[in-house]
């Protein structure tokens, strides 16, 4: 459901988080181009909602 809080992590090719936080869009101007791994949690129960592969160069990721 697009309005259930949710957290996340981005976690880099060598298993490092580089972001987290609160909401369903994350801005990933900053970092490098490369592939990360995103993990999606319900910030409630912490049940995990979604796990995806992303490759930048995205600007922003935007989410359930």
């Amino acid at each position: 459901k697009a309005d259930r809080p949710v957290q996340y992590k981005l976690i880099n090719a060598i298993g490092k988080q580089v972001a987290s936080g609160e909401g369903n869009t994350l801005s990933v101007s900053a970092l490098p181009a490369g592939v990360y791994l995103l993990q999606v949690r319900d910030a409630r129960s912490g049940q995990l909602l979604k796990v995806e592969r992303v490759t930048k160069p995205y600007e922003a990721l935007t989410f359930l």
